[in-house]
């Protein structure tokens, strides 16, 4: 319980440098979407502890602050809500509060906003443009809107590295200086908050599969690289996708549960109509995590026995 509440604490506070990516590149309309998601998950916590008789209620806090992230920088702010209120009362309330989960509800939020908004989960997507300021025209939804990042990437073609990288790139706020999402992770890797196991056997995993599928359809190959850098992939691989709560419990099961993570989302990104449906692929590898240590753990002490026998 200890070293979950500090890896929450850790998750919590590492987050705000996303924040400041997001406000430096998209004005301070996310500083006025992060208080509300605050102001949210407060309100619809207590309200379920009050109705459940609970005291001693421990609030998701990080949850909080992730679940803003995922979302298009234009997209409408009740949408957003909406999304966000019931990710908490089905993927955490319902299943008994923060310390229960059965899948992420940063996932299902995501999910949520990509089923039921799909037009402004779609076209969400606008340019950055510098400089602390609320811009007026987001609240007139006056801003020019572009494709999903994927699909404009596709259209338009290579992009200078360094570009990418900066966030002079349309982006989700999680992802908006992409350089300061990997700094941030390789920082929750050191602190131990999350396994480099689940990380590194995804991010390897998705490079190399798409660099085979892209090589094969006459793209070139640094471009394979450019594809993790776009859309909630690094934020998923850093953030949620190892989850202590939701992973693998054995070492060998974090290995694997990240390669399977990596071929749903190979998948679903190639294949299906979600250009980023790495939650998708999240959701589905939660379900899965718990088999997969049953699968581990059988294999192993099957083993041990056979030896004694």
């Amino acid at each position: 319980m200890k070293k979950t509440n500090r890896n929450d604490l850790y998750i919590t506070f590492i987050t705000l440098p996303l924040y400041f990516a997001a406000m430096v590149k998209y004005g301070l309309i996310v500083l006025l979407i992060l208080i509300c998601s605050l102001s949210v998950g407060m309100l619809v916590e207590l309200a379920a502890a009050r109705l459940r008789k609970i005291e001693n209620i421990t609030f998701s806090v990080s949850t909080w602050f992730l679940l803003p992230l995922v979302f298009p920088p234009a997209m409408p702010l009740w949408m957003i809500f909406i999304s966000m209120t019931l990710a908490l009362i089905i993927g955490v309330i319902f299943f008994g509060g923060h310390e229960y989960r059965l899948f992420s509800p940063v996932a299902l939020g995501w999910a949520f906003g990509s089923l039921s908004f799909t037009r402004p989960m779609s076209l969400g997507w606008v340019y950055p443009f510098p400089g602390f300021v609320v811009n007026k025209s987001f609240w007139a939804s006056m801003v020019p809107v572009v494709d999903h990042p994927i699909d404009f990437f596709t259209a338009r073609g290579p992009i200078a590295l360094n570009s990418l990288l900066m966030g002079d790139f349309p982006q989700p706020l999680s992802n908006a200086v992409p350089l300061v999402t990997i700094l941030c992770g390789i920082l929750l890797i050191l602190f131990r908050v999350i396994d480099l196991r689940t990380v590194v056997s995804y991010l390897v995993t998705l490079f190399v599969l798409f660099l085979i599928f892209q090589t094969s359809q006459g793209i070139r190959p640094i471009d394979s690289f450019d594809t993790l850098l776009i859309g909630n992939l690094l934020f998923a691989a850093f953030f949620i996708l190892p989850d202590r709560r939701l992973s693998a419990r054995t070492f060998s099961g974090r290995w694997i549960m990240g390669i399977l993570a990596a071929v749903l989302t190979f998948v679903i990104r190639s294949f299906s109509g979600f250009a980023d449906g790495v939650f998708y692929a999240v959701l589905l590898t939660n379900i899965f995590s718990a088999l997969i240590d049953e699968a581990v753990l059988a294999g192993k002490f099957k083993g041990a026995a056979n030896e004694n026998i």
